[in-house]
């Protein structure tokens, strides 16, 4: 299967949307557009139709590879990048046109599977007989060229990346496994998806990850790096990282929301 891809402007660099996150996130210019385009990419294969507000600051933050302070990126995206209905703004310059080209693509293949079901369906036995029987040359070159076309409209199908609606299901363990690696250190992605199942069909994603994050959080405790000690008592650290608590402002928020995500020292 194809891997998926976006539209990328030639001038990308001086759209008002480069500047505005070189501005919020203080960064370079051409950092600022790398960053862009890894969340562009990563949220074209997880969000549908480009809405990303209901995912978790460290989500958004993993899917541009953001290594900065936390939040920041999150922030920028919140009050400048999204519209009303938490939709990634300027989608369908860089997304959207992709999602409509798969939907039409799928729509054709099922018109003309429709088509050739009903086509089927009024020639009887007795006329497929006779007709063979008549002219068995003709039919076997019209049944190959039939063959062909119905061939040659799947692969064109097939070369079309696509997505699903089930697809961050799908990917969940990879999503996973990329945080771990990233913050807390190595472990098989095979693995993350044995061991942690029955935590995520509970939980969920988001849940999972806001658990992680706690887990690996220096302020609960002495440092922590064992998958396995974490996928045993998993189900702790997600009712922990829910639990709310004061921030340095006095506000009242949710544990997993206050704990900067950071790379521990000598995670792989």
């Amino acid at each position: 299967m194809a891997d998926f891809w976006i539209r990328v402007h030639a001038n990308l660099a001086h759209k008002p949307v480069a500047f505005r996150a070189a501005d919020a996130l203080g960064v370079k210019h051409a950092a600022a557009i790398g960053h862009l385009v890894m969340f562009w990419g990563a949220a074209s294969q997880h969000a549908k139709n480009g809405h990303v507000a209901d995912y978790p600051d460290a989500q958004l933050e993993s899917w541009a590879c953001w290594e900065g302070r936390r939040g920041v990126f999150a922030k920028f995206l919140r009050e400048h990048h999204l519209d009303e209905d938490g939709r990634v703004r300027e989608w369908d310059e860089y997304g959207g046109s992709l999602e409509r080209s798969r939907e039409r693509n799928r729509a054709r293949v099922a018109r003309f599977r429709e088509q050739k079901r009903e086509s089927n369906g009024d020639v009887t036995i007795t006329e497929t007989v006779t007709e063979q029987a008549r002219n068995p040359v003709k039919k076997r070159n019209e049944t190959k060229r039939n063959e062909e076309d119905q061939k040659q409209l799947l692969a064109d199908d097939a070369k079309q990346p696509r997505r699903s609606a089930s697809k961050p299901l799908e990917n969940w363990t990879a999503t996973f496994g990329d945080w771990w690696n990233e913050h807390v250190g190595a472990v098989p992605y095979g693995r993350v998806g044995r061991d942690l199942k029955p935590a995520y069909t509970l939980h969920g994603l988001e849940k999972l990850l806001a658990g992680a994050v706690v887990y690996n959080d220096p302020q609960e405790g002495p440092a922590r790096k064992s998958f396995a000690d974490f996928a045993a008592n998993c189900a702790f650290w997600i009712g922990l990282a829910g639990m709310s608590m004061f921030d340095a402002d006095g506000n009242d928020t949710l544990r997993c929301k206050r704990i900067p995500t950071k790379t521990r020292p000598g995670a792989a």
